[in-house]
């Protein structure tokens, strides 16, 4: 589901829970797990892509899907170099 431009983040959470989906996202806000916790999504990717044009972010996505199974409450960052996953 793609949110509408200028959703404030409480509204992209609570519809990330409705809909049961894993939140996608290149705002770092979603990175702080004192505000966002990863435990109660069905996980949080925060893409930290630069410059984050459409076949970067691509091949980030493809790396992360092939290397990544299980996105249940966790906080996954996506670099261009790799993968940090917390919790």
């Amino acid at each position: 589901m793609l949110c509408p431009k200028g959703i404030k983040n409480g509204a992209v959470v609570a519809m990330a829970k409705k809909e049961s989906c894993v939140l996608l996202t290149n705002d770092s806000d979603f990175a702080n797990t004192g505000m966002y916790d990863p435990a109660e999504l069905f996980g949080i990717v925060v893409f930290r892509i630069h410059p984050p044009s459409l076949d970067n972010l691509t091949a980030a996505l493809e790396n992360l899907l092939a290397n990544t199974e299980d996105f249940s409450g966790r906080l996954i960052t996506v670099f261009e170099d790799g993968i940090e996953v917390v919790g």
